[in-house]
């Protein structure tokens, strides 16, 4: 009785690491990529501040199988880094593909010259606005 056991046993073990080399190789589009993504924000509730990252539809490369975001700064990529693992193992699920690999891309915030001025704020903000803009001509403001 015991070494059919441990044959049972020996079989249990061949079975497991059977399925553990079984990758999941399911095919999966661009679609399918966006609304698996969309879904994360959702395992992390406790990062509010990286939510709208998956607003935006990341970038789907078939050929590697690679999700690539492009994030805003160190600070945002620092975060995201620290929710990677649980990112790319969300996704491989959801698409039922363990080739799927996660990339950030760190973006430089652009930072023009700010307006220091009221003259100045004025005149950019009469330059974002066509209404705004025609008000301060009809009224004859001149940083306009």
């Amino acid at each position: 009785m015991g070494a059919a056991l441990n044959t049972e046993k020996a079989e249990s073990q061949q079975n497991k690491e059977t399925a553990k080399q079984t990758l999941r190789e399911k095919e999966v589009n661009e679609e399918d990529v966006f609304k698996a993504w969309i879904k994360f924000p959702s395992k992390i509730r406790d990062k509010q501040s990286l939510h709208f990252i998956f607003a935006r539809q990341p970038l789907w490369e078939q050929e590697n199988t690679t999700v690539t975001t492009d994030v805003p700064g160190d600070l945002v990529a620092t975060e995201m880094n620290e929710i990677l693992d649980l990112l790319t193992l969300h996704l491989r699920n959801e698409l039922q593909n363990d080739h799927i690999k996660v990339k950030i891309n760190v973006t430089e915030i652009s930072r023009k010259e700010l307006s220091l001025t009221p003259k100045e704020k004025a005149k950019a903000m009469a330059d974002k606005n066509e209404k705004l803009r025609d008000l301060c001509r009809r009224l004859h403001l001149d940083f306009v």
